[in-house]
């Protein structure tokens, strides 16, 4: 009886083994990488079409923003053609969507409010390769005001 015992017992913790090896489950290995954004400074946001699919811009400090395309899955920069001289347009503060016109897209630009900086609306009625000032009358420079703020006596930065 011990013997059939015994046997029993090996048998039930092999197949135990080898069914427990067959529910190994098998994953193939996921290759991270970067998102291209090859103008520099951070991603200060993201912002999607409310109404269509697959369309979204990224705004950035100091190197422009992008336009996501959806068929190449990559970010292209729509604010490559600025000059050295207006560089200041390429802190993108803000960015804001038609809901009723995927193709309409206005770029708030100007990071600093020195007399010499640039500051401009863009606006594009086909997302972006065309971008034509709309006017803007005020400096924006929100970055002036920050860094200002931050080295204030008590706001816990030297």
């Amino acid at each position: 009886m011990k013997k059939l015992l015994c046997t029993l017992l090996v048998l039930i913790t092999v197949s135990g083994s080898l069914i427990a090896q067959d529910s190994v489950v098998r994953t193939e290995p996921y290759v991270w990488k970067n998102v291209q954004m090859v103008g520099g400074g951070f991603v200060d946001g993201i912002v999607c079409h409310p109404t269509a699919p697959g369309v979204r811009y990224a705004r950035t400090d100091m190197g422009g923003a992008y336009r996501w395309n959806d068929v190449d899955k990559r970010w292209e920069p729509i604010l490559d053609w600025i000059s050295y001289e207006d560089n200041n347009l390429m802190g993108v503060e803000s960015i804001a969507l038609d809901p009723t016109d995927p193709d309409r897209v206005y770029l708030a630009c100007g990071t600093y409010t020195q007399i010499d900086a640039p500051n401009a609306i863009l606006r594009s009625c086909d997302r972006g390769p065309h971008l034509e000032p709309y006017g803007c009358p005020l400096q924006d420079g929100r970055q002036r005001r920050r860094t200002r703020q931050w080295r204030t006596p008590g706001r816990g930065s030297p």
